[in-house]
């Protein structure tokens, strides 16, 4: 067990070894996918490294993870959060997708899924983490904006005013069972783009003084911070491009290296040295 800082709380504990995305995400589906640019990765392999102590993980499974991952598609007609907002009124909505704001929709634990979004992308971005591709997980967040990710997800002050966040839930019949990351950071005029997936669900994290995009206008029009938007995912023109991306790229099997678990293992090998920022 690695004694260091811990990222989230700066108290010297014993580190746990975490995953960049939920550990439970493995068992839910065989091997996740990663596009980039330069190709396609689809690994068994679990990318972790030692970031926190066990009560900054247990923080994260608690506020956002558990809730997540039981509400993601789970297969057999088994998706909670799409249920849901079957069932809730939209804010707007027109023949191809039906946007619903935090106000609207008292079913779901908005706020979890807030929490989440920002835990991954500031987990990624603080931690040594395998490098897959151009993925480039570390320092993706500037020092000022990880600083107010982090004071946030320590419960001291609210969601940052500059961040967004979308959730587009896909209305498909059978959504792939997949998730990953997809061109992890991806600069948009006067925002940062971070995009993630989970089975059945894709999340956006937008940071940016301006965010002078449709969706800044959807964000302008209900006061809110975090919008869902439910669609079918094949009618996605952006989604379908990454389908055929997986398609046609080569598949690189089995990551090796430091920050990477194979299942077969049982002794991790990742080790992590925390960053303190001020």
């Amino acid at each position: 067990m690695s004694t260091d800082l811990c990222a989230l709380c700066r108290v010297r504990d014993n580190l746990q070894e975490g995953h960049l995305l939920p550990k439970a995400l493995y068992r839910l589906i065989r091997d996740p996918v990663h596009v980039t640019r330069e190709g396609t990765f689809r690994t068994s392999s679990q990318i972790t490294c030692r970031l926190l102590c066990q009560s900054c993980e247990q923080r994260f499974s608690k506020n956002g993870e558990r809730i997540v991952i039981k509400e993601c598609y789970r297969g057999a007609k088994n998706f909670i959060l799409r249920d849901k907002l079957r069932s809730e009124t939209p804010f707007a909505s027109n023949s191809e997708f039906s946007c619903f704001s935090a106000a609207s929709i008292p079913s779901v634990d908005v706020e979890a899924y807030r929490y989440f979004v920002a835990s991954v992308i500031w987990r990624g971005s603080v931690g040594r983490w395998r490098q897959l591709g151009n993925l480039k997980l570390r320092d993706c967040l500037s020092p000022s904006d990880e600083q107010a990710i982090r004071r946030y997800l320590l419960g001291e002050t609210p969601f940052p005013e500059i961040a967004r966040v979308l959730v587009f839930v896909w209305a498909d019949a059978t959504p792939r069972l997949d998730c990953g990351l997809y061109e992890s950071s991806e600069k948009i005029g006067s925002y940062q783009q971070y995009i993630f997936s989970v089975p059945g669900i894709e999340f956006r994290l937008l940071v940016g003084e301006e965010i002078d995009s449709d969706a800044g206008r959807i964000f302008a029009r209900m006061s809110s911070n975090i919008a869902f938007d439910l669609r079918e995912r094949l009618n996605d023109p952006r989604i379908a491009e990454i389908d055929k991306r997986i398609r046609n790229s080569p598949v690189r099997g089995s990551l090796r290296g430091p920050g990477v678990k194979r299942r077969s293992q049982n002794q991790p090998f990742a080790r992590s040295q925390n960053r303190e920022r001020e």
